[in-house]
């Protein structure tokens, strides 16, 4: 008999943590919309071109006061090596910026995954993830750490029994 370790939910997570724009991020489109609420009306555009391994996206929000908001992104892929990388830089209504840049990587027995964003003030707050699956033991031992804008980290970890499946 094989035992099979179900990691499919951690896997997930580092393959679909960058779908946005409905999934289209390896597809070159242009898209708006024009919405009503209580709050008034609103637009919305997407435009984003494919490149050889990832995307360029611009998305921009206009409220009916003429205010904006935009958000640049670009992602960055290489499916061989089991990498992903984000770049945003979004620009809110009240016209200040933030940045927040990504990283995973699939590793032997897990990935890992680093974010930091650096705020309009110009603070920087970061998070790492480091998720390891022994297959051995049917465990996933998860370690995060976040680092605050005044550089100080806190670190927890989280340790899962994972459910064993056997192929016969």
């Amino acid at each position: 008999m094989k035992k099979t370790l179900l990691i499919a939910p951690i896997l997930l997570s580092l393959a679909c943590a960058d779908v946005g724009a409905g999934g289209l991020k390896n597809k070159s489109f242009n898209a708006s919309a024009t919405r009503s609420n209580a709050h008034g009306t609103y637009s919305h555009q997407i435009q984003q071109q494919a490149t050889a391994n990832g995307y360029n996206r611009v998305r921009t929000t206009t409220l009916a006061n003429g205010k904006t908001k935009t958000v640049n992104q670009s992602g960055q892929y290489d499916t061989e090596a089991g990498s992903r990388s984000t770049q945003r830089t979004a620009t809110g209504f009240n016209g200040q910026t933030r940045t927040l840049n990504s990283d995973s990587q699939v590793t032997d027995n897990g990935y890992e995954h680093r974010a930091s964003l650096t705020t309009a003030q110009g603070e920087t707050i970061s998070r790492e993830v480091n998720n390891q699956v022994d297959s051995d033991q049917g465990t996933q031992i998860k370690q995060i750490t976040r680092t605050n804008a005044a550089g100080e980290a806190t670190t927890r970890s989280v340790e899962r029994s994972l459910s064993v499946q056997t192929d016969e």
